[in-house]
């Protein structure tokens, strides 16, 4: 079970992981409207939730590529 705050909305869904392989179910979450710039990142993250298939940890971060290998998302661990 995956959760993740988007900056304004929670969002949670399935995950999947073996190996270096990795991928998410379908994502629910609150549907708040907080601006057209943090909507834009959110929409952002989901699309690049969506597209992940496998990852990569380096350090402090979580790095998320699709499935051609392109770097999709870097996220930090911690507050």
């Amino acid at each position: 079970f995956a959760s993740v705050n988007g900056g304004c909305n929670s969002f949670s869904g399935s995950y999947s992981v073996s190996g270096n392989t990795l991928s998410f179910g379908p994502m629910a979450g609150t549907q708040m409207s907080c601006g057209e710039a943090l909507d834009a990142q959110e929409q952002a993250f989901l699309q690049a939730i969506g597209a992940t298939r496998s990852y990569a940890i380096s350090g402090p971060q979580l790095i998320l590529y699709d499935g051609s290998g392109q770097e999709v998302a870097r996220l930090n661990f911690g507050g």
